[in-house]
């Protein structure tokens, strides 16, 4: 792939200027190769010469011709580079290297920006997670989909994925909740009822205790002493709201894995003695604790209280463990903003049990503000105010909830506009992309409609450009695979929405500009292939991203 060959032949040059391979690897994550805004800047610019200045302190125009000279001059498929002030290295793609990626494209559309970096690693992500306390809330949308959609970049990539959902069903939130729902249940009968101080007082508990009215009649009302199966079937009906809601959302996952589980199968009792065979834990004022501080943590950490509960910590250690023994070779997490403090600790827990510390990897995402008519709705899981992921759903639609929720960083807060998720207008980006599909679909059925063997184009030779506008589109179709991978490197699926807005963009240009269907045969079957080639690029940013391709809007 040229770009990252231009990268390494950039960084290359720029080694060998700067004679100091320290200096060097201070400098490198800065050098980028990135499409210019001005058309007449090139297909790619580099800021090398711009990065180095400082160190050489000389102009960068003057290092600039450096690295030029340090660069093969039989570059293939660049035409021409040129270097623009204040210090910017330009390239400029010959068209025949374009049109030979037209035609990686048209020989095998299907796993066109597929590869095999992963090579078959075993790859764990576990995501959304919540606890089966209530409705998921609009933040775990967002985890949502972001794990959902680093699943598919993921398996795209030669990973062999698998998606995990972990069920805090052990400890003091389920027993509370249970115990909510059971006071709303007796209330349902007449009966008196205690609250307990810090229950779940949301509106959504009542409906859940109607509903166990209709699995169980008044079974708890004549039985009593029966809380364990009462917090169980509490728990099976908030995780069937869960799971519907990520129905809707089209979330799936391989495996739902129990929080009881671990302790009812001794592997936290196992754990706690293996992380004392380490010798790193240690016995104050009755708890015993993991001393993380040795690995970098602020603080050590208890693992067992003074009056024998064990902490959610040592739980979570122990699940870890779990999933290595299951045969995992990178493990990936999403956690909120709030677990960010969590994340040492566990890495110190894992190296102490003697693993590698390249094997997890959490991604700390930042929430979400919701926003309608300019003024915000605000969330409190407890109080019963609460706008669910559910209700987000019914009121945009799956596709423009993920959508939205991708098209930022995640470690940055995100202004979700239900006003604009909801517009059908080119300002909502999620229909931008989509009605380019449908568009292009659109334009099939026309040629179709006129006797022409639409997918036969598939094999007509695209061997030249007849206007502007086509080489923009081809120029944007070839670079799928680039961003793929940059997706994957920096766990970003905004990368792809940014990257199917371009390519919306480049589409919706080439067809004002560029009439597909005309008398003129072999333009026409030209400007097919290139459709289809459009069509097929376009259908694997929304499958990444988990949209639909809509057939007509």
């Amino acid at each position: 792939m040229i770009r990252h060959e231009l990268q390494k032949l950039l960084k290359e040059a720029a080694r060998a200027i700067l004679k100091d391979g320290e200096k060097f690897q201070e400098k490198e994550k800065e050098i980028v190769l990135e499409k210019p805004n001005l058309r007449e800047h090139g297909d790619w610019a580099s800021n090398v010469a711009l990065v180095l200045a400082g160190v050489c302190r000389q102009n960068p125009l003057v290092i600039a011709q450096e690295i030029v000279r340090y660069l093969p001059q039989d570059l293939g498929y660049v035409k021409e580079v040129k270097i623009a002030r204040p210090g910017f290295i330009n390239f400029y793609l010959s068209d025949d290297y374009i049109l030979s990626q037209l035609g990686e494209i048209a020989r095998d559309p299907q796993d066109y920006g597929k590869c095999d970096l992963g090579q078959g690693v075993k790859l764990q992500i576990e995501f959304v997670s919540a606890n089966p306390v209530g409705p998921l809330h609009i933040g775990h949308g967002r985890w949502a989909a972001l794990g959902d959609s680093l699943a598919r970049i993921f398996q795209s990539c030669g990973y062999q994925v698998e998606k995990e959902f972990y069920i805090n069903d052990y400890g003091l939130q389920v027993r509370l909740f249970g115990q909510s729902v059971l006071a709303r249940y007796q209330e349902l009968f007449g009966l008196p009822a205690t609250f307990p101080p810090n229950g779940y007082k949301g509106e959504y508990v009542k409906e859940y205790a109607q509903e166990l009215i209709g699995q169980v009649g008044d079974k708890f009302v004549t039985q009593q002493g029966e809380e364990e199966e009462l917090i169980s079937r509490a728990i099976s009906i908030a995780l069937q709201d869960i799971r519907e809601t990520l129905e809707l959302m089209g979330v799936d996952f391989q495996v739902w894995f129990s929080e009881r589980v671990l302790h009812e199968g001794g592997e936290v009792d196992k754990v706690i003695e293996k992380l004392k065979a380490t010798g790193k834990t240690y016995e104050r004022e009755g708890a015993l604790w993991l001393r993380t501080t040795d690995y970098g943590d602020d603080k050590d950490r208890v693992l067992v209280k003074a009056d024998g509960e064990k902490t959610y910590f040592l739980t979570d250690v122990a699940y870890h463990e779990n999933k290595v023994e299951r045969g995992f070779q990178k493990i990936i997490n999403i956690w909120g903003a709030d677990h960010h403090g969590h994340v040492r600790r566990m890495e110190a827990a894992l190296e102490i049990l003697g693993y590698d510390p390249d094997l997890l990897e959490v991604i700390i995402g930042q929430l979400v503000n919701l926003t309608r008519r300019g003024k915000p709705y605000k969330m409190s899981k407890r109080s019963g105010e609460m706008v669910t992921l559910r209700d987000l759903i019914e009121e945009v639609g799956p596709d423009a909830v993920r959508y939205f929720f991708l098209m930022r960083p995640c470690d940055s807060m995100l202004d979700f506009d239900i006003d604009l998720a909801r517009s059908h207008s080119s300002n909502n980006p999620v229909y931008y992309i989509q009605y380019a599909h449908a568009r292009i679909q659109s334009i099939m059925r026309l040629a179709s409609s006129r006797g022409i063997e639409v997918e036969e184009a598939w094999s007509y030779p695209y061997d030249r450009f007849s206007h502007p506008g086509e080489r923009e589109l081809a120029k944007v179709l070839i670079s799928f695979p680039y961003v793929v991978i940059d997706a994957l490197e920096h766990r970003a699926p905004h990368f792809l929405t940014q990257y199917g807005e371009e390519l919306a963009s480049a589409f919706h240009g080439f067809y004002t500009q560029c009439r597909v269907i005309s008398k003129d045969k072999d333009m026409t079957m030209r400007r097919l292939v290139l459709g289809l080639m459009a069509r097929e690029i376009v259908r694997k940013v929304l499958f990444l991203l988990g949209i639909s391709a809509p057939e007509s809007m």
